[in-house]
């Protein structure tokens, strides 16, 4: 009788745990489908991101030429003074 008892338990904890089991596949895809609808969107900020940055770059880029063009520009004014107070 106990034995039966005992069987009886076991089978219904392999039911409940085969049942939490599927329950758990179950709702593993809307889990997935989500992560992967929140990757993306991270995916294109990281784009919108890496777009404005090299803009950036590019700005930064004429900005440093023109200052280095006007650091010569004043140095050769700078020089032109000096020649004409010598």
């Amino acid at each position: 009788m106990i034995d039966k008892i005992k069987n009886i338990i076991w089978l219904i904890m392999v039911f409940f745990t085969a049942c939490a089991f599927v329950q758990g596949l179950i709702m593993l895809q809307p889990r997935v489908t989500k992560l992967e609808e929140r990757v993306g969107l991270c995916d294109s900020r990281y784009t919108q991101v890496e777009t404005r940055v090299s803009g950036i770059e590019i700005k930064l880029d004429a900005l440093l030429r023109q200052s280095e063009e006007t650091g010569k520009d004043i140095k050769d004014i700078y020089h032109l003074i000096m020649e004409r107070h010598r």
